[in-house]
C-alpha cells in the first residue's frame, strides 16, 4: 500500500512539473493570430509618431510574430490581451482597439490622443487595467467605464481638459485603484463608493470635487493611499478607523473644518497632510504616537491653543509643518527630542518665550528650520563646542526672532535659503554672509533691518535667485545684482547712484525695485513724500489766502460804496479808452466805453469768485475732520483683527489722538465720513463685519490678508460701492451673486482665493462694471449671455477658474475691452471675433477646449499679446495675424494647426515672441520668419517642418535670445564662415534636438547660453570640456542624451548646471561627479563602470537621479555616497514631489547590492532606492536566457525520469519488479520506526491510564 502511495505521489509530482513546463513553453511559443496582427498594424498606420522617440511602435515588424512585439501581450491562443504603448508620444485615433475584444490591460499613458475617451472601453468584458494618463483627453468621461465589473485599475490623471463625474458604484465592485488627479472631474463623491471593498488607492488631486467626504468610505478596509488635495471637500475629515493599512493621506487645500481627535490604530500611516484647510481646535496629541508617521503637515489652518507637553513620543517624525495657525505658548520641549527630524516649520503663529539655539544640537539631522513671525526671541549665545554640533541646515528662516548677532551662521556651510528680516540688525552686512556655502546660497532676505553698508570686498553668489535688502539704511552705489536673480529688492534705502552696466545683470530678473532711494541720476519722476506734500499744501493755501485778502481790500469797498464804485469805473474807463483808442476809432462813444468797463469788471469779479471757491475747496479738503463714530468703528475693527506690528504699515500707525482721516489707508469725504479703506498687504486675520456700519464706503481694498471666511453679504448693501478688492484673502465658500449686481460697482477683484467658489449672475443692462477679476478661484458654470450688457467692461480676468461652455457671442459687442484672460478654463467652441473691441491689447485664452478661431484678424490695431496655446484649434494659421501693427507676442503652440505657413511679403507685425510648437505644421520654415528683426523668442519644435536650415539665416535675427527647432524633420547646416559666425545672435536658450547636426563647433561663440539641447543628434566621440563650461559655468540646462558620445574630455567642470542629461550614450569609466547645484541628473543607459568617491556629497540639491542600466562593478554602492542623501528633499512647490521621497541615512545602507538605479519615486509609487532594497530588476535579455535555462533543466529532468517511469506505465513485468524493489526499500525504512512506535505506544497507554486516575482523584 505504501509503495503504491509513494508511486502515485511521485507521478503527481512528475505531472505537475510537466504541466508547468507546458505553460512555460506555451507562453514562449504562443503565436499571434493573423487577424490580431492585421488590427495592430492598421492601428500603427493610423497613428502619427516620431520614430526618434518611439521605442515600441517603431519596432513592430510584420515578419515577426506580433506576440513578440514590444508592448504586446498574448494569451496561449494568440489573442492580444495586453497593449502597453505608454510614452510613445503618438497622436491619432485608437478606435481600432475596439476590435481587440480580448484586451485586458490597456496602457496608453503619455500620448496625444486629443479626443474624448472612446466608449468602446466599457464593452471590453475582460478589461482589468485602463491607463490613459497624460493623453490630452477632452470632453466628458463615460460613466459606464467605471462600472465595468472586471475593472481593477483606472488611471485618467494628468488630462486637464477631461471632465466628468463619478457614477453610482455596484456592490462588490472589483476596482482597486482609482486615479483621476489633475483633471476637471467634479461633483460630489457618491455614497456608493463604499461598495468598492477592494479599493486600495484613491488619487483625486487637483479636481473640482465638492461636498463632504462620504462616511461610507470608513468601511474601506483595504485603503493604502488617499489623495484628495486641491478640491473643495467640506465638513470633517472621516476617521477611517477600519483602514488599518493606510500609509499616506493627502487632503490639503480643501475646505475641511474638523478632524478626529483620536488617531490611534494607524500603525502604518507614514504621511499625513491636512494643510491649507480651515480646521480648528487643538492638535490631537495621538498623532505624535503613531509608530510609522514620518511627515505631519498641518500648516495654514486654524489650530489654536498650546501644544500639549508630551512624554515618550514614539512617532519617527522627519518633517513637521505647523506654520500659519494660531498656536501659542512656548515651543514644547518634546519637539527637541525628535531626533529624526529634518524639517521643522513653526512660522506665523503666536509662539512666545525665548528659544536657546543650543537646543537644536539634539536635532543633528535637521535640514530646514523656520521659526519666523512669532513672538519668539532666539538666544544665539552658544559655546564653540556646541556650535560645532548644530545641524548643517539647507534652509534657515529666522525673521522677527529678535536676533542680537549672526556670527553663529559662519558655521553653516550648506545654506541655500536664509531669512534674517525684521531683526533690527545693524552695521555692515558681512561679506562672508553673502558668500556663504561657497556662493551656492539661493535665497537671502535681510529686509527691515538697519544695515548701513556691505562689507568690501563682496561677491554675491552666481546662484542667488532671491535677494531682498529693502528697508535698511544702505548707502552709496547700488550693488550689482546676482546674474541668476529673479527677484531683487533694493528699495527703501539711501543708495545714491547706479553702477556701470547695471542692466546687463538683469537677464533673468522678474522683479526689480529700487524705489525710495536717493539716486540722483535716475530718470524717473521724483517721488513726493508726505511731509513735502503737506508743506507744499500749506504754501499754496497761504498764497491763495494772501491774494484774496489783498484783492479784497480793494474790491470790497466797490461792492458796498457807491462813491468808490464810481471812482473805480472812471479809472477803468480811462484805462480801457487808452487800450482801445487806436484799435476802435469808430466806437468812441461813452456808452460803448461804459459797456466795456462793466464787462471787464464783471469778468474780474467772476475770476475772483472762482479763486475764492477753489480756496474754500482746498481748505475744506485739508480741514475735513473724521466723525467720532467713524473713528470708533475703525478702532473697534483694528482691535478685532490680529496682525503683526513688524509687518503692518497701516494698522500699526492708527493713533487715537490723530484725526482718523489722516490715518494710513483711510479716506474721508468733506463731511468726515469714511469713504475709502485700503488695508491691503497688512497680513491681518479676523472678522471684518464691522465694516457694515461704515455706510458711506465707496472703495474697499483688503488684498493680501487672511480672512479665512466667506465674503460678507453686507458689501451688496453699500449703495456707494465702486471698488471691492479682496484678492489673496483666503476666502472660502460661495460668493454672493448680488454683489456683482451693485449698480455703482466698477471694479471687483476676488482673485487668488483658491477655496472661493460661485457662479456669475445675470447682469443688469447699463451696468457700471469695468473690471472683473476672478482669477485663481473655483468659480464655475458658464458665462451668462447678459455679460454683454456690461458696455463699460474693460478688463475680464478669469484665469484658472472652472468655467465651461462657449464664450458668449454677446461679448463681441463690448467696445471698451482692453484685456481678456480666459486661461486655464474649459471654454469650448470657437473663440469669438471681438471685431468691435478695437482697444484690445491682451488676449489670453490658453489651456481651454477651443476648436476654432476667426480667419480675419484685421482691425486689431492695438493688440500686443495673443495666447491661444494648449487648445484643439485646427486649420491653417490666419495670415492676417502677421499684419497686426502692434502684435509683439503670438502663442499658438500645442494645438492642431496644420498645413504650410504661407510665404508672406511685407510683414509688419513687430513680433518679439513666436511660439508654434507642438502642432502639425509642415513644409519648409517660411523665409519671412527670418525677416522678423525684433524677434527674441522663436519656437517651432514638435511639428513636421522639413528641409535644410542654413545656420547663417539666423544672423538677421540679432535680437534673438531663445530658439527651439527640436523634433521636426529638419537638418541644420552648421557650415558658416567666421565672419557670419560672429554675427549670430547670442542666445540664452538653444534647443536643437533631432536636428541632424554634423558638428557643434559653432557653439564656441555662444557666450550667454543658459539652456542647450543637442539630444538625438548622432554626435560621436568625446564631449568637449568647453561645452560643459560654456558661458563661464553659468549654463543651467544641458541635454546630450541619445547620442554616441564615448567619454568626457579631461579636465572638465560642470559649473552650476541644474539639469544634466547624458543618458543613452556610450560613456565609459567612472560616473562623473554631478554638478553641486543639479536638481535633475540622468546618467542611465551608458557603460559607466565605477562610482567616484563622495558621490552623494554632490547631491545636496538633487530631486531626480538615475544611473540605471550601466555596467558598474564591485557589487555594493559606496557607503560614503549616501552620507548626504538625507538632504535630497523634494521641492514642495512641485506638484508631484514629496519631502520623503529620498530620505537616506548611512546606517541604513547595509550591503545594498548593485541595483543600477537610484531614482526619485512619485508619491504612492514604488521605485528602487538605496534605502529600500527591492527585488532586482530583470532585463529582457536576461529573462529570455533564464527561461531557456529553466526549460532546459525541466526537459532534462523529464527525459531522465521518463526513461525509468515510462516502461512502468506500459510493461507489466517492469511494473511488478519495480513494486517488489520499492516494497523491500520501504519495509527496511519503516521496520525500525514501527518497533520504536510500539514502544512509544505502550508508554503513551501507560501515561493515559495514569493521568486518567489522577483526573478521577481530582
Amino acid at each position: 500500500m505504501r509503495s503504491d502511495m509513494f508511486s502515485q505521489l511521485f507521478l503527481i509530482l512528475l505531472l505537475s512539473i510537466c504541466c508547468k513546463m507546458s505553460d512555460v513553453v506555451a507562453a514562449n511559443s504562443s503565436k499571434c493570430l493573423e487577424d490580431q496582427k492585421m488590427l495592430l498594424l492598421q492601428l500603427r498606420n493610423n497613428l502619427t509618431c516620431d520614430s526618434e522617440i518611439s521605442t515600441k511602435l517603431v519596432k513592430w515588424n510584420q515578419r515577426i510574430d506580433c506576440c513578440q512585439w514590444e508592448g504586446v501581450t498574448c494569451n496561449s491562443e494568440g489573442q492580444v490581451i495586453g497593449l502597453d504603448l505608454s510614452a510613445e508620444s503618438f497622436s491619432g485615433s485608437i478606435n481600432l482597439l475596439a476590435n481587440l475584444k480580448f484586451l485586458s490591460i490597456v496602457r496608453l499613458d503619455g500620448n496625444n490622443l486629443s479626443a474624448p475617451i472612446p466608449e468602446f472601453f466599457a464593452e471590453l468584458t475582460n478589461l482589468t487595467v485602463l491607463s490613459l494618463s497624460s493623453c490630452n483627453l477632452i470632453g466628458e468621461a463615460p460613466q459606464k467605464i467605471f462600472q465595468v465589473p472586471t475593472l481593477q485599475t483606472i488611471d485618467l490623471s494628468e488630462n486637464e481638459m477631461l471632465g466628468g463625474s463619478l457614477p453610482e458604484f455596484p456592490s462588490k465592485g472589483s476596482l482597486q485603484n482609482l486615479v483621476l488627479s489633475d483633471t476637471k472631474f467634479s461633483g460630489s463623491l457618491p455614497e456608493s463608493i463604499g461598495n468598492l471593498r477592494k479599493l486600495s488607492r484613491i488619487e483625486l488631486r487637483a479636481c473640482n470635487f465638492t461636498g463632504p467626504i462620504p462616511s461610507s468610505m470608513e468601511n474601506l478596509t483595504q485603503l493604502v493611499l488617499l489623495d484628495f488635495e486641491l478640491n473643495s471637500f467640506t465638513g470633517s475629515f472621516p476617521s477611517f478607523k477600519l483602514s488599518k493599512n493606510l500609509t499616506r493621506i493627502y487632503s490639503a487645500r480643501n475646505r475641511l473644518t474638523g478632524i478626529s481627535s483620536d488617531w490611534q490604530g494607524f500603525e502604518n500611516l507614514k504621511y499625513l497632510d491636512l494643510s491649507n484647510n480651515s480646521i480648528s481646535g487643538l492638535i490631537p496629541a495621538s498623532v505624535f504616537y503613531l509608530p510609522s508617521l514620518s511627515d505631519l503637515v498641518l500648516s495654514n489652518n486654524m489650530f489654536s491653543g498650546q501644544i500639549t507637553e508630551l512624554q515618550n513620543v514614539i512617532s519617527p517624525l522627519t518633517s513637521l509643518e505647523l506654520s500659519s495657525n494660531k498656536l501659542e505658548g512656548p515651543i514644547p520641549e518634546f519637539l527637541f527630542e525628535l531626533h529624526d527630524l529634518y524639517g521643522l516649520s513653526l512660522s506665523f503663529n503666536k509662539f512666545n518665550g525665548t528659544v536657546q539655539l543650543k537646543k537644536f544640537t539634539n536635532l543633528n539631522k535637521l535640514v530646514s528650520l523656520d521659526l519666523s513671525h512669532n513672538s519668539l526671541s532666539v538666544d544665539t549665545t552658544i559655546s564653540e563646542s556646541d556650535l560645532a554640533l548644530l545641524p548643517q541646515l539647507n534652509s534657515f528662516m529666522l525673521a522677527s526672532c529678535n536676533l542680537q548677532n549672526i556670527s553663529f551662521l559662519k558655521n553653516q556651510s550648506k545654506l541655500s535659503m536664509l531669512d534674517l528680516s525684521n531683526n533690527q540688525l545693524t552695521g555692515e552686512i558681512p561679506n562672508w554672509l553673502v558668500e556663504i556655502n561657497d556662493g551656492l546660497l539661493r535665497f537671502l532676505n535681510l529686509s527691515f533691518n538697519q544695515f548701513m553698508r556691505l562689507q568690501e570686498p563682496y561677491t554675491i553668489g552666481f546662484l542667488m535667485n532671491f535677494l531682498d535688502l529693502h528697508s535698511n539704511l544702505l548707502t552709496g552705489v547700488i550693488p550689482l545684482p546676482p546674474r541668476a536673480a529673479a527677484y531683487i529688492d533694493f528699495s527703501d534705502n539711501n543708495f545714491s547712484s547706479f553702477p556701470p552696466d547695471f542692466g546687463k545683470y538683469l537677464v533673468t530678473a522678474r522683479f526689480l525695485s529700487i524705489a525710495n532711494n536717493k539716486v540722483i541720476d535716475a530718470p524717473s519722476e521724483p517721488e513726493v513724500e508726505v511731509d513735502e506734500f503737506i508743506s507744499r499744501t500749506e504754501i499754496y493755501v497761504s498764497a491763495i489766502l494772501g491774494f484774496v485778502v489783498g484783492i479784497g481790500i480793494i474790491f470790497l469797498p466797490l461792492l458796498f460804496s457807491k462813491r468808490w464804485n464810481q471812482s473805480y469805473n472812471r479809472i477803468i474807463d480811462r484805462f480801457i479808452l487808452r487800450i482801445f483808442q487806436q484799435q476802435d476809432q469808430e466806437r468812441r462813444t461813452s456808452s460803448s466805453i461804459q459797456m466795456r468797463s462793466e464787462m471787464f469788471s464783471q469778468l474780474f469779479l467772476i475770476l475772483l469768485l472762482s479763486i475764492c471757491c477753489k480756496t474754500s475747496d482746498v481748505v475744506a479738503a485739508d480741514s475735513s475732520k473724521c466723525l467720532e463714530d467713524q473713528k470708533m468703528l475703525l478702532l473697534q475693527l483694528r482691535n478685532k483683527l490680529t496682525y503683526y506690528p513688524e509687518i503692518s504699515t497701516k494698522l500699526v500707525k492708527w493713533n487715537q489722538r490723530i484725526d482718523c482721516c489722516q490715518w494710513e489707508g483711510v479716506t474721508c469725504n468733506s463731511a468726515g465720513q469714511v469713504i475709502g479703506l485700503d488695508l491691503s498687504a497688512e497680513s491681518f486675520s479676523g472678522s471684518i463685519n464691522l465694516l457694515a456700519n461704515l455706510k458711506f464706503l465707496s472703495i474697499v481694498r483688503l488684498d493680501g490678508n487672511n480672512l479665512s471666511a466667506p465674503i460678507p453679504e453686507f458689501f451688496a448693501e453699500l449703495t456707494n460701492l465702486t471698488v471691492l478688492s479682496l484678492s489673496s484673502c483666503n476666502l472660502i465658500g460661495e460668493a454672493p451673486q448680488k454683489i456683482f449686481q451693485v449698480p455703482t460697482l466698477q471694479t471687483i477683484d476676488l482673485s487668488v482665493n483658491e477655496m472661493l467658489g460661485g457662479s456669475l449672475p445675470e447682469f443688469p443692462s447699463k451696468g457700471s462694471l469695468q473690471n472683473l477679476a476672478l482669477s485663481y478661484t473655483k468659480f464655475s458654470g458658464s458665462l451668462p449671455e447678459s455679460i454683454g450688457n456690461l458696455s463699460k467692461l474693460s478688463r475680464v480676468e478669469l484665469r484658472a477658474c472652472n468655467f465651461t461652455g462657449p464664450i458668449p457671442s454677446s461679448m463681441e459687442n463690448l467696445t471698451q475691452l482692453v484685456l481678456l484672460d480666459f486661461n486655464l478654463n474649459s471654454f469650448t467652441g470657437s473663440f469669438p471675433s471681438f471685431k468691435l473691441s478695437k482697444n484690445l491689447t491682451d488676449i489670453y485664452s490658453a489651456r481651454n477646449r477651443l476648436t476654432g478661431i476667426s480667419s480675419d484678424w484685421e482691425g486689431f490695431e492695438n493688440l500686443k499679446y495673443l495666447d491661444l496655446s494648449n487648445n484643439s484649434i485646427s486649420g491653417l494659421i490666419p495670415e492676417s495675424l502677421f499684419y497686426l501693427p502692434s502684435l509683439s507676442a503670438l502663442f499658438l503652440s500645442n494645438n492642431m494647426f496644420s498645413g504650410q505657413i504661407t510665404e508672406l511679403q511685407n510683414v509688419i507685425s513687430p513680433l518679439e515672441s513666436l511660439e508654434l510648437s507642438s502642432n502639425k505644421l509642415e513644409g519648409p520654415i517660411p523665409e519671412f520668419l527670418f525677416e522678423l528683426h525684433d524677434l527674441y523668442g522663436l519656437s517651432l519644435s514638435f511639428n513636421k517642418f522639413n528641409g535644410t536650415v542654413q545656420l547663417k539665416k539666423f544672423t538677421n535675427l540679432n535680437k534673438l535670445v531663445s530658439l527651439d527647432l527640436s523634433h521636426n524633420s529638419l537638418s541644420v547646416d552648421t557650415n558658416i564662415s567666421e565672419s557670419d559666425l560672429a554675427l549670430l545672435p547670442q542666445l540664452n536658450s538653444f534647443m536643437l534636438a533631432s536636428c541632424n547636426l554634423q558638428n557643434i563647433s559653432f557653439l564656441k561663440n555662444q557666450s550667454k547660453l543658459s539652456m542647450l539641447d543637442l539630444s538625438n543628434s548622432q554626435l560621436t566621440g568625446e564631449i568637449p570640456n568647453w561645452l560643459v563650461e560654456i558661458n563661464d559655468g553659468l549654463l543651467r540646462f544641458l541635454n546630450l542624451s541619445f547620442n554616441q558620445f564615448t567619454h568626457l574630455q579631461e579636465p572638465y567642470t560642470f559649473g552650476f548646471l541644474n539639469f544634466l542629461d547624458l543618458h543613452s550614450n556610450l560613456l565609459t569609466g567612472v560616473i562623473p561627479l554631478p554638478p553641486r547645484a543639479a536638481a535633475y541628473i540622468d546618467f542611465s543607459n551608458n557603460n559607466f563602470s565605477t562610482f567616484p568617491p563622495d558621490f552623494g556629497n554632490y547631491l545636496v540639491t538633487a530631486r531626480f537621479l538615475s544611473i540605471a542600466n550601466n555596467k558598474v562593478i564591485g557589487g555594493v554602492l559606496p557607503r560614503g555616497s549616501f552620507l548626504e542623501l538625507k538632504g535630497m528633499m523634494a521641492d514642495p512647490s512641485l506638484t508631484h514631489s514629496r519631502s520623503d521621497i529620498l530620505h537616506f541615512e548611512s546606517q541604513s545602507v547595509r550591503s545594498v547590492y548593485y541595483q543600477d538605479r537610484v531614482t526619485l519615486s512619485h508619491k504612492g509609487q514604488d521605485n528602487n532606492s538605496a534605502d529600500a532594497p527591492s527585488e532586482p530588476e530583470v532585463e529582457e535579455d536576461e529573462f529570455i536566457s533564464r527561461t531557456e535555462i529553466y526549460v532546459s533543466a525541466i526537459l532534462g529532468f523529464v527525459v531522465g525520469v521518463g526513461i525509468i517511469f515510462l516502461p512502468l506505465l506500459f510493461s507489466k513485468r517492469w511494473s511488478q519488479s519495480y513494486n517488489r524493489t520499492i516494497d523491500r526499500l520501504i519495509l527496511r525504512i519503516f521496520q525500525q520506526q514501527n518497533q520504536e512506535r510500539r514502544t512509544s505506544s505502550s508508554s503513551v497507554a501507560s501515561w493515559k491510564k495514569a493521568s486518567g486516575k489522577a483526573r478521577g482523584r481530582h
